[in-house]
């Protein structure tokens, strides 16, 4: 994947505690490096976090900031496995529409100007 000059750190511990990974470029799978993930803090950039390997799963859009529990960046459980870096552009329009394992659907929306 390509280097995108932005950082964001795992963490397996909640308050940035224990085992990590750091990366600064887009990562298909990094689950093996990382067993779970209850902290997680964003030194630059916007940055989209996965639940799946491969861009897939619920998926969270994280800014710069410290996130210091998976409830924080509403995360549903601590499992991460797969990061992509963004660039924002004014006035963007994000609609992501997602069909979980019961046949519901999960419609994440956000407006970020």
């Amino acid at each position: 994947m390509f280097k995108t000059g932005n950082r964001i750190t795992f963490y397996e511990g909640k308050n940035f505690q224990g085992c990590r990974y750091e990366s600064d470029r887009d990562c298909l799978d990094f689950h093996t490096d990382l067993s779970r993930c209850n902290s997680i803090r964003v030194e630059n950039g916007v940055w989209v976090v996965y639940e799946q390997p491969n861009f897939a799963g619920s998926m969270y859009v994280l800014t710069h900031g410290e996130y210091p529990e998976y409830h924080c960046w509403m995360g549903l459980n601590d499992r991460v496995s797969s990061c992509k870096s963004i660039q924002l552009v004014s006035r963007i329009v994000f609609i992501s529409l997602q069909r979980n394992t019961l046949s519901f659907y999960k419609i994440w929306f956000f407006l970020l100007c």
